[in-house]
């Protein structure tokens, strides 16, 4: 590699730390680490350390890492075009056989956000669109993204929720929350009974990467409670749950 004096070596370190973190999904020793990047032990932790606060890695209970929820959003947007390509069939699938908006959301750190969007033909729908950011804890894709994070990313997620209420239905507590979040760890699919805009209903389903069973995205639908019950929204679980899975299937070639 050619110098030059106007590079920085200690962001050259980081990055190749970073690199690390994508060719092995971990969980990883320090050892294990700084072993394979060339550096000394002391160096890389001081690194991981930081990488840490700023949440590109995650330190677990027993002192090894793993991605951070930062380095999981970002290589969520290097690789949404493989997403996006993946899903598209799946959605217009999807929308043929519940008349309904189909969107595709993945976790943004602090938000739910929207990639990709397939609309029905309804004059009256919801103006949800490509790069709309919905809140974690009042939407059924938020919680669904939450509730299937790993234990220690649930944590971080949970530390920088702010609660806010957005109508009378939404999720104000950490306690309530929880109890959504494992109901819907247990039954696979969540709900936003008007919980972030009033007269909105949606049911999501997670969707999850063909290797490492990680959470990658939640597939939604979403509709004018005047028009669409909530008894009528599960009953497209089960064609969801599907498409869920034709997005994973599609993904396997990408991975």
């Amino acid at each position: 590699m050619s110098t030059d004096r106007y590079a920085v070596k200690s962001a050259a370190r980081v990055l190749k730390i970073l690199e690390d973190f994508v060719l092995f999904e971990g969980p990883c020793s320090l050892t294990e680490i700084s072993d394979r990047v060339g550096l000394p032990a002391s160096t890389t932790l001081r690194f991981l350390r930081t990488l840490a606060q700023l949440d590109y890695v995650t330190r677990q209970g027993d002192g090894s890492y793993i991605r951070g929820q930062r380095l999981r959003s970002l290589a969520y947007w290097v690789g949404g075009v493989a997403l996006k390509q993946a899903a598209r069939p799946a959605m217009e699938w999807l929308l043929e056989r519940c008349g309904e908006d189909v969107l595709l959301n993945t976790l943004d750190v602090q938000s739910a956000l929207c990639i990709e969007t397939v609309k029905s033909s309804h004059l009256l729908t919801v103006a949800f669109s490509t790069g709309f950011q919905m809140p974690l804890h009042a939407t059924a894709s938020g919680k669904t993204l939450l509730a299937f994070l790993d234990p220690g990313g649930r944590r971080k997620a949970f530390d920088r929720l702010d609660f806010r209420r957005y109508t009378q239905s939404t999720l104000v507590t950490p306690e309530q929350l929880t109890g959504e979040l494992e109901s819907i760890r247990e039954q696979g699919y969540a709900i936003d009974n008007e919980e972030f805009i009033a007269g909105v209903v949606c049911l999501a389903v997670p969707i999850f990467h063909p290797q490492h069973n990680q959470v990658v995205a939640a597939l939604s639908v979403t509709a004018p409670a005047q028009r669409c019950s909530l008894d009528r929204l599960r009953e497209f679980l089960p064609s969801a749950t599907e498409a869920a899975r034709r997005v994973t299937a599609g993904l396997v070639g990408s991975a």
